[in-house]
């Protein structure tokens, strides 16, 4: 097994326990919410005012984010 297949693997596990959870269990989803709007009060107000510059911040982030994982990734 190569460490490609074991990270897909963990990772498919990981999604399929927390979609579960996310279904199933009440006490998770008041968690999620409440880690969600009390940890991060900037994000809950993201849709009521949209500003562009952070947007394209977040989104210049997220693909720096992608390339150096990607390119971890290939290095191993």
């Amino acid at each position: 097994m190569s460490i490609r297949q074991f990270s897909s693997r963990i990772e498919l596990n990981f999604w399929q326990i927390v979609i579960g959870l996310m279904s199933e269990s009440p006490k998770f989803q008041r968690l999620v919410r409440w880690s969600y709007l009390g940890l991060f009060p900037a994000v809950s107000n993201w849709f009521t005012k949209f500003n562009r510059r952070r947007a394209f911040q977040w989104a210049a982030g997220g693909l720096g984010f992608g390339i150096m994982i990607g390119f971890l990734i290939a290095l191993f």
